[in-house]
């Protein structure tokens, strides 16, 4: 599920750049970071948030992802949190994690790891993709599935795509 802050509170304005990275002013924003060239945090006055997001129907702000963790495959942006929650609404792997892997061909490919007794080729694996196909399309078609024991996360208890994608050839297929 997409989380969202919820309605804009008066004052701010937010919107979105071209690949969807929510852009926020306030009249109480702070100035800076000392030191630092602030060209990589602000555009036209606007602070970079790192989030990607967009307006749902009630126009409240819904937060799609992140922009570090963007798979791009064959030239589109893929958001692995958007694969997640789909694959956690089928309520059939109890945890999961997608990160994107270098390929030579798509630029990057969709990996699962994934946390549950399904076996890797199995059909409901089959099945889980087909799901994520008529739910996101076909470009978010997972390529590889592998079944792991643990989930890596950070000392905040979020995943850690980083430590995944360096363990990622390391890990024995079964």
């Amino acid at each position: 599920m997409l989380e969202t802050p919820g309605k804009i509170l008066d004052d701010v304005d937010v919107t979105f750049s071209k690949d969807n990275e929510i852009l926020i002013k306030v009249p109480w924003m702070f100035l800076g970071y000392y030191g630092l060239n602030m060209d990589n945090y602000f555009i036209n006055e606007k602070y970079r948030s790192g989030d990607l997001g967009k307006f749902d129907e009630k126009n409240c702000l819904l937060i799609t992802g992140r922009k570090k963790d963007i798979i791009i495959k064959g030239g589109l942006n893929i958001s692995p949190k958007e694969i997640e929650d789909c694959i956690y609404s089928l309520n059939m792997i109890d945890e999961v994690l997608i990160i994107g892997i270098k390929d030579e061909i798509l630029g990057e490919k969709i990996v699962c790891m994934y946390v549950s007794e399904i076996k890797e080729n199995s059909d409901k694996i089959k099945l889980i993709n087909k799901k994520i196909i008529q739910k996101l399309g076909i470009e978010y078609h997972i390529d590889e599935f592998v079944k792991i024991d643990k989930i890596p996360k950070n000392n905040n208890g979020k995943l850690d795509r980083l430590t995944a994608k360096e363990n990622y050839q390391n890990l024995k297929r079964y």
